[in-house]
């Protein structure tokens, strides 16, 4: 099984804690099949926020999973975004407004994959999520950066028409 794992090194290397994420790390000799991934990790004011996936909690197959930490790696809060389908979210960046913005690929709607972003507040709580894409390809968001003027830029890739780069502006 899989889990989000935070590990912070000193200076020298050597680590200075870690910390698993996931229904296993927290059940001990739990059977069941859990595969959960930490895929980006932002520094906050305050400690960390990872952006990934799980197959153990939220709403199906796969979820977009959001943990926050505090600067020691403990857990303060998670929150899964998605629906019945696979979700998973592979970049998270912080927002001027104190949210965090997120991207990755949804297959929710008509069940081919699209590029999503998803806007939360601080607490993780969903404000916004858009889908970028059509049934002709797959596409997926794997960077994302602020812009200047409150949008934001995706990158990401596409099948449609063969294997091409993928570049969305979204200004909500």
């Amino acid at each position: 099984d899989d889990n989000a794992w935070l590990i912070k090194a000193l200076e020298t290397g050597e680590m200075e804690w870690n910390e698993p994420f996931g229904v296993d790390a927290l059940v001990p000799g739990d059977e069941a099949y859990y595969d959960e991934q930490a895929r980006d990790v932002q520094v906050t004011a305050d400690g960390y926020v990872l952006a990934g996936y799980t197959h153990s909690v939220g709403a199906g197959d796969f979820d977009a999973w959001l943990i926050k930490t505090d600067g020691a790696g403990q857990k303060q809060w998670d929150k899964t975004h998605g629906g019945g389908a696979w979700d998973q979210t592979d970049a998270v960046v912080l927002t001027a407004d104190g949210g965090y913005a997120l991207t990755g690929m949804s297959r929710n709607l008509g069940g081919y994959f699209q590029a999503w972003l998803l806007k939360t507040d601080g607490g993780g709580v969903e404000e916004w999520s858009r889908f970028f894409g059509d049934p002709s390809g797959e596409e997926w968001g794997y960077c994302l950066q602020p812009a200047a003027d409150e949008g934001y830029i995706l990158a990401g890739s596409t099948t449609a028409g063969g294997p091409q780069a993928y570049l969305v502006y979204h200004k909500p």
